[in-house]
C-alpha cells in the first residue's frame, strides 16, 4: 500500500455549526497510490487514510466531540484522490423524561363498597361478603343444614393498582459492549437504597424493568430508553397459608417478615442495586 497524505487542504475545508452541534469537513489528499489496477485507485485512497487512522467514528483532531461519518473521494490525477472527510457533532445529555402510571393486577377480597343511594365508592376498602337466606323448602345437597338458613361468605375480585413509571431516553457515547453490561447489572433488580431521581421513595419500591438501545451510527452512540416502575409496597411476594378445607385464608393469619415462619409472610425476591450508579441525574 503505497500513498503520501496531505491532510487539512486549505481550499474546500469548510463546516457549519447548527442546532445539534457542528458539522466539519477537512480535506486531505492522497497521492502516489501505486500498485493497484485504475479501479480501484478511490479504494485504495480511503485505505490508505484509514490506515493511519483515520477510520469512521474516529474524532476530529481539534474538536473530540466530533465523528468522522463520511469518505467522500474526488479523483485528480490517475494516482491521486482528494477525500473529503466529513466529521459531525452529536447532542449529548438530552434526555427525554417519561412519567406516569400503569396498573397491575392482583386478587383480593376488599374493595370499595358502593353506597346504594349515591353510587360512590366508599372511602376505605371493606371486606368483600355476600349473604344468601335459603328457602325452607330447599332441596339441595345438605337441605337439613341449609333450608331456612342465612349464610355470609367472603368474595374475591381484581384489583388494579396504579404503579408509577420513569421511562427516560437519552443520547450517549457507549459501546454495544458496555450496554449490555448495563442491561445485565441493573434490569430486574430493584434499589437498594435512596435514589436521586426519585427522592423520598424507599428502598427496593422501584424495579428496573429495561433497558435498551438503538445506534443509527454504526455503534457510535446508541439512544438508550430505561424504563423504571414503582411499587408502595415494595418488588416482594406475599404468601399466605390456605385453609386445605376451604381453599381460603384463615381469617385470622397474621403478617409476618418472612425470617420466621409465620401464617403470612412476605419475601423479597429482586435482587438490589444502587440505580444512582446509573448518573440519570
Amino acid at each position: 500500500m503505497a500513498g503520501t497524505i496531505a491532510y487539512d487542504i486549505v481550499e474546500g475545508t469548510g463546516g457549519r455549526k447548527t442546532r445539534t452541534g457542528w458539522i466539519i469537513d477537512r480535506i486531505a489528499t492522497v497521492y502516489n497510490i501505486t500498485g493497484v489496477s485504475a479501479s480501484a485507485v478511490m479504494l485504495e485512497a480511503v485505505a490508505v487514510l484509514e490506515n493511519d487512522g483515520v477510520t469512521i467514528n474516529s474524532s476530529h483532531p481539534s474538536l473530540a466531540t466530533a465523528f468522522l461519518t463520511d469518505f467522500e473521494p474526488g479523483v485528480q490525477s490517475a494516482d491521486t484522490f482528494t477525500v473529503r472527510l466529513i466529521y459531525k457533532e452529536f447532542p449529548f445529555g438530552e434526555e427525554i423524561i417519561r412519567v406516569g402510571a400503569t396498573t397491575s393486577q392482583v386478587v383480593t377480597n376488599r374493595g370499595f363498597l358502593v353506597n346504594q343511594t349515591t353510587k360512590t365508592p366508599a372511602v376505605a376498602l371493606s371486606d368483600m361478603q355476600v349473604k344468601y337466606t335459603f328457602p325452607a323448602n330447599y332441596e339441595g345437597v345438605n337441605k337439613e343444614r341449609y333450608a331456612s338458613k342465612e349464610f355470609t361468605t367472603g368474595v374475591e375480585g381484581p384489583l388494579f393498582i396504579p404503579e408509577r413509571t420513569i421511562v427516560i431516553t437519552r443520547q450517549e457515547i457507549i459501546t454495544g459492549a458496555a450496554l449490555s453490561s448495563l442491561a445485565r447489572d441493573f434490569v430486574g433488580r430493584t434499589n437498594d437504597g435512596a435514589w436521586d431521581l426519585a427522592p423520598g421513595d424507599g428502598p427496593n419500591t422501584w424495579l428496573c424493568t429495561g433497558i435498551e438501545g438503538i445506534s443509527n451510527d454504526n455503534g457510535l452512540t446508541y439512544v438508550i430508553t430505561y424504563s423504571f416502575q414503582f411499587r408502595q409496597d415494595e418488588w416482594n411476594h406475599t404468601v399466605i397459608y390456605m385453609d386445605p378445607n376451604t381453599s381460603r385464608p384463615p381469617p385470622d393469619v397474621a403478617f409476618g417478615a418472612g425470617t420466621t415462619i409465620s401464617s403470612k409472610n412476605t419475601y423479597a425476591m429482586q435482587d438490589n442495586v444502587d440505580f444512582n450508579g446509573l448518573g440519570l441525574t
